[in-house]
């Protein structure tokens, strides 16, 4: 399903903005009417935490298994995790085995080239090359599947990890590549946590019809 985007305006407080869908015809805060009376900021549309692979080459993806973000994310639910070609074409591993040639039309994205491990060790031209070369389904059959120890992030960490990256490294100088948990904290983290932020406030809205949000916080 495709969600409209949200929506930003201030009505009559320089430091509250109401955050909706529609504008509401009653000003939520001054009670006056929106389309009577002038608009201190316009509506503009807000830029949505997701977008389609065929935006994100070269990065990694993160998609909900089952379902959409606005309908479906839990933080209790584990997100699917790929890695794209140049042209935003997604590779990824589950129990069924390599998947290769899908577009992701609802995802996160994370780009690897603007990575300073990445930029300049590898270039564009070299990553289909490589991605091609790993992504064998020889290697990457269903058999050999776990659900904790060879799985999707197993998947895209081996990947970064035949691309030799040496430099992924964590401020203490740890591996990075080694330890799952400390990957998702350092990469993954805090694109997720905005993009909950963006769920949490469409869903009241779809519920209230609007929220008030600081201006400094948009």
């Amino acid at each position: 399903m495709s969600w409209p985007q949200l929506k930003c305006c201030q009505h009559c407080d320089r430091n509250t903005n109401i955050v909706c869908l529609v504008v509401p015809v009653c000003c939520p805060i001054c009670q006056q009417n929106t389309a009577a009376t002038q608009m201190r900021v316009p509506p503009y549309l807000l830029p949505a935490p997701f977008i389609s692979s065929t935006d994100a080459p070269c990065s990694l993806v993160l998609k909900q298994t089952v379902g959409d973000f606005i309908k479906d994310y839990s933080s209790a639910v584990n997100l699917h995790i790929g890695v794209t070609d140049t042209r935003g074409v997604c590779y990824n591993f589950d129990e069924d085995g390599l998947h290769m040639g899908e577009t992701w039309q609802q995802c996160i994205s994370i780009p690897l080239l603007s990575m300073p491990a990445v930029s300049g060790h590898i270039s564009s031209s070299d990553w289909d090359d490589r991605l091609h070369i790993f992504a064998s389904p020889l290697q990457w059959h269903r058999q050999r599947y776990h659900d904790a120890d060879c799985n999707c992030f197993d998947f895209v960490l081996q990947f970064l990890r035949f691309l030799q990256c040496h430099r992924f490294q964590n401020i203490d100088g740890t591996d990075v590549l080694s330890d799952k948990k400390v990957f998702c904290d350092i990469f993954l983290t805090q694109q997720t946590a905005k993009a909950a932020q963006y769920i949490s406030a469409y869903r009241r809205i779809l519920q209230e019809g609007f929220v008030l949000v600081p201006a400094g916080n948009i």
